[in-house]
């Protein structure tokens, strides 16, 4: 999780979901599952006993653990308030990004077309279905494994064959090598036309 500290709860989280998937699961498979030091996981394993949401079976050496229906039942709370947090974010995420493309191409009526058709498009793309002035025309995308082919009902186009269509903008969706890829698309297309997501 790059972007996503591991708090306690994550770590409980981890550990729980690693133990109802796993039975007899050990210290040290916790200890790699939510990265902490096993001596770590040992206090947890101290408090989940305690709580009730564990139980410990064999001696220091061999010792394992099993999950208990109470256990599971904290560690679906643990889920849902994650998800929720997750969703939260996301919308937030949402928000934001509709805002920024609403600054770049405007409320007016516009056919657009988006340059790269990885995640940042098709995320911008989900956004922009949602825009009653917008219409999307279609990808372009200079990777051949993509051209000629659809993502969600849009056409992947190479960069000649989007210059023969008609619309009003291009919004370049990437964030690697932007200034090759606005050279290239002005070699087709118009450059009053070309946006950059920034």
């Amino acid at each position: 999780m790059e972007f996503m500290n591991y708090s306690s709860k994550m770590r409980e989280l981890l550990m729980l979901m690693e133990m109802d998937k796993n039975n007899n699961t050990t210290q040290y498979e916790l200890s790699k599952k939510s990265n902490i030091v096993s001596s770590m996981v040992n206090n947890y394993m101290k408090r989940f006993v305690e709580n009730g949401y564990v139980e410990k079976t064999g001696n220091n050496r061999n010792t394992t653990y099993n999950l208990t229906s109470k256990g599971k039942e904290y560690k679906n709370y643990l889920l849902v308030s994650y998800l929720s947090e997750l969703m939260d974010i996301i919308k937030s995420s949402e928000e934001y990004l509709q805002q920024t493309i609403i600054n770049i191409v405007g409320k007016e009526d516009c056919r657009i077309m988006l340059f790269g058709a990885g995640e940042t498009g098709k995320i911008c793309a989900k956004i922009l279905k949602n825009m009653s002035s917008i219409s999307i025309v279609g990808y372009i995308d200079d990777d051949t494994s993509k051209t000629h082919k659809q993502i969600e009902g849009f056409q992947i186009f190479t960069i000649e064959d989007a210059s023969k269509i008609r619309f009003d903008k291009v919004l370049i969706t990437t964030f690697q090598n932007i200034r090759d890829i606005k050279d290239r698309l002005s070699m087709h297309i118009d450059k009053s036309k070309i946006l950059l997501l920034e």
